[in-house]
């Protein structure tokens, strides 16, 4: 018997994550490729698996146990009726319909439209697998098998399901699957799984009612675990908060981590992987108390480690970790504070009598977890603050060793002393008199080593100063772990004084070069204005500059004289020279330098109109950026701009920052704005034809992966004339996306041609690789 219902949770945890990244891969060329696509579906996921723990709450509860099997076998059934509704009438007769009307196009919080759009593509299917693990469970603690005391290893099992899902995702079933085959793969495997649940039903139904002996009462003993009493409110509380804290660190390092490389499936897989596996640690029989003490004293060090390298990155002198090594320290935290959170859940779970109310516990724990992150946390804060946050939370849930060892009375929660409130005051100021005169430590550095004679690189020497500054206050939070609540508070004291720091210093600027913050559901923008350069930095990537005297530069850099016959005849006749033709205020810098790729692209398109009589002059930008683009307009010309950030058009459309877009429309380019992810923008706009496309849509350091397929490339030229171009914007720190681009060139049978440009030497200029595109 426990190996169908093993098997049983296997085949049910492997449908549940399979369906996660699918559906998130369905529908991202709707919404815009983010994280915080991911992090809405994981919050729907988890309300959904809220509700189905709800449920096998209140059946197995209210009903008795052949009532329950024929309840549920009810609810399977019309879950498989869904399906097969779906199937038949959507047009690609997929089980997992995708309804695009439904998609949000140009909303500031497309949260709900997202949840609305995964309800009905998968919401009762789902809902119904979703409450495989607790109904099982709790039927199988009724059985009389010798096991059936701690029906909890199922869990386990379960959750090794979940984990292979994961990993078989990304290099198995994507590959070598198209969607509408892994939705058909998934709802024969979902048949199965109804099959398989009406098998274990029918064996619960037929076996006499057990009662629980006073030994199977005692529950787990190797957790010291399991009273049959009813949990107390504090116990719940804890239960709530150790699911939520993990939960929000997953999508805050989910975050963190594709804000600097590229929003993909692949990439969001790490760190609920990650997740996964600790449940199936902590829930198996060999995480013993020895390990979960070793777990305990191991996570706060990793956490004052991210600590130490986040608060140092306040100071701008200081040298900050290179992103590889902080990584790994941010998945390796991440790991131990899960593993921490989900042991003391399994070291405090109670017996089979309240299993049900255990998992509701967790699952509602997980949700708001999941919210904060996803639907509160873009609403309210600037700053990724849900991360500090999260790691705070962490702290304050260690647990003590004396708890963990059993040997004293737990002292950790005490009441309230002078000195719970004394020593966060304590770091705060010695973090703030460290931050705000860097400076001065950085030269009493320099003078010791000249005393000693010895001789450093200049980045040698920030890593000394960065160590010497903020270690000894980071380390000296060590000394109050054991008093979870003094360590977290002594934790935040050190992150706030650093960030009150960094937000004086910036505040101290002159008017007019101050930074400006803001945060949409699709990331962190800041405006960055300077003495000669404004610029818009998205996450950590540089995503535009102008000159902060626009019009001054273009007049040093000369005019093109208007009203001597059209543009296009000027620069056929050669009246302008070619590095004077842009308009006042309209000089393009950073990756649309006029002297690099795009600057050479816009040169041929020119050429190509003055040649050919009633070409289209069309051209359209896939992301909006700064505007930049628009520098390359003519008088007469429409260039239309596809932007899903509603906050994006605020910030660059109106001329306070940057007057790239009102410079255009003065001087008599056509600007036409089409809000919404572009792959759907375009489908929506089957007449449209363009002679010349620009993709240049980032998330932070990359474009979107579902505007970089064999799908969308056929997409944009289905919206380009015979002799039209797409130019395909690759730069990337960490990924050669070089590869991707010639393989879907080459299956498409177009042909395409690399400009990569390293020069630097133009003042504004960025490096930039370019892909231009053509039948």
């Amino acid at each position: 018997m426990p190996i169908l219902f093993g098997l049983t949770m296997f085949v049910s945890a492997t449908l549940l994550f399979l369906v996660q990244p699918m559906v998130g891969k369905m529908i991202l060329p709707l919404i815009g490729g983010t994280p915080a696509v991911w992090n809405t579906c994981m919050v729907f996921f988890q309300a959904l698996l809220l509700l189905g723990y709800y449920y096998a709450h209140k059946t197995t509860g209210l009903f008795p146990t052949r009532t329950q099997v024929g309840v549920h076998t009810v609810v399977l059934l019309i879950a498989v009726g869904v399906l097969a509704a779906g199937a038949a009438l959507t047009v690609n007769h997929s089980p997992v319909p995708i309804a695009k009307t439904l998609a949000p196009q140009g909303s500031a919080v497309p949260f709900f439209g997202v949840i609305l759009l995964l309800a009905v593509a998968i919401g009762l299917p789902f809902f119904a697998v979703a409450t495989t693990a607790p109904l099982l469970q709790k039927w199988f603690s009724e059985t009389g098998h010798p096991s059936a005391k701690d029906p909890y290893f199922l869990y386990a099992a379960s959750n090794f399901g979940s984990l292979l899902a994961l990993v078989a995702y990304p290099f198995v079933v994507e590959p070598n699957l198209r969607l509408v085959e892994q939705a058909w793969i998934w709802a024969g495997g979902f048949a199965v799984l109804v099959g398989m649940i009406l098998v274990c039903g029918r064996a619960v139904a037929t076996t006499p009612p057990y009662k629980l002996s006073s030994v199977a009462r005692k529950g787990p003993a190797a957790h010291g675990a399991g009273e049959d009493f009813a949990p107390t409110r504090a116990t719940r509380i804890r239960w709530l908060l150790l699911a939520a804290v993990p939960s929000s660190l997953m999508l805050a390092v989910t975050t963190d981590v594709t804000v600097d490389m590229i929003s993909m499936p692949l990439i969001w897989i790490v760190p609920l992987s990650l997740y996964l596996i600790t449940f199936i640690v902590v829930f198996s029989k060999c995480y013993t108390s020895s390990v979960h003490m070793v777990v305990t004293l191991l996570t706060p060090v990793l956490i004052l480690l991210v600590v130490y390298i986040k608060i140092a990155k306040n100071v701008p002198q200081t040298l900050s970790a290179d992103f590889q090594v902080f990584l790994v320290v941010q998945l390796l935290t991440f790991f131990a504070v899960a593993m921490m959170c989900h042991g003391e859940l399994a070291r405090t779970r109670p017996s089979a009598k309240w299993l049900t109310t255990f998992y509701l516990t967790m699952s509602l724990g997980g949700m708001l977890g999941g919210m904060f992150n996803a639907l509160f946390s873009p609403v309210v804060f600037t700053f990724i603050t849900e991360y500090p946050i999260s790691l705070i939370a962490a702290c304050l849930l260690l647990p003590s060793l004396r708890t963990l060892s059993g040997s004293d009375a737990d002292r950790s929660w005490s009441k309230f002393t002078i000195m719970d409130a004394a020593l966060p005051l304590v770091f705060f100021f010695v973090a703030r008199l460290i931050s705000a005169n860097y400076e001065d430590v950085y030269k009493a550095v320099v003078r010791v080593f000249e005393r000693l004679d010895v001789e450093l690189t200049d980045r040698m020497l920030a890593k000394v100063v960065t160590v010497v500054g903020f270690a000894p206050p980071v380390l000296a939070c060590y000394l109050v772990v054991e008093r979870p609540r003094r360590f977290a508070t002594c934790v935040a004291a050190l992150w706030l004084a650093t960030f009150i720091t960094y937000y004086r210093n910036d505040r101290a600027q002159p008017d007019g070069l101050q930074n400006v913050y803001t945060r949409s559901y699709f990331g962190t923008l800041r405006i960055t204005p300077g003495a000669r350069y404004t610029s818009l930095v998205h996450g950590v990537i540089l995503h535009g500059m102008q000159h902060t005297n626009s019009t001054e530069y273009s007049v040093a850099d000369g005019l093109l004289p208007l009203g001597i016959g059209s543009p296009w005849e000027l620069i056929a006749t050669g009246a302008v020279a070619q590095e004077n033709w842009q308009f006042p205020g309209r000089l393009p810098l950073t990756y649309y330098h006029r002297t690099g790729p795009v600057g050479n692209m816009f040169e041929a398109f020119w050429d190509r109109n003055v040649r050919t009589p009633n070409a289209n002059t069309d051209v359209a930008c896939i992301g909006l950026g700064t505007g930049s683009l628009s520098a390359y307009g003519l008088p007469g010309q429409r260039m239309t701009f596809f932007e899903i950030d509603a906050t994006v058009r605020r910030l660059v459309e109106p001329p306070k920052y940057f007057t790239y877009i009102d410079s255009a429309k003065r001087q008599g380019v056509d600007i036409e704005f089409l809000m919404g992810d572009a792959r759907l923008t375009l489908e929506q706009s089957p007449d449209r034809k363009w002679g010349f496309m620009l993709v240049d849509a980032f998330s932070s350091d990359a474009i979107p992966a579902h505007l970089l397929t064999e799908e969308a490339l056929r997409l944009y030229f289905e919206r380009l004339d015979v002799d039209g171009i797409v130019a395909i914007h690759i730069s990337n720190r960490y990924m050669n996306l070089e590869p991707v681009v010639e393989r879907i060139v080459r299956e498409l049978g177009y042909e395409a041609r690399v400009m990569s440009d390293d020069d630097e030497s133009a003042p504004g200029k960025s490096r930039s690789t370019w892909v231009a595109v053509g039948r």
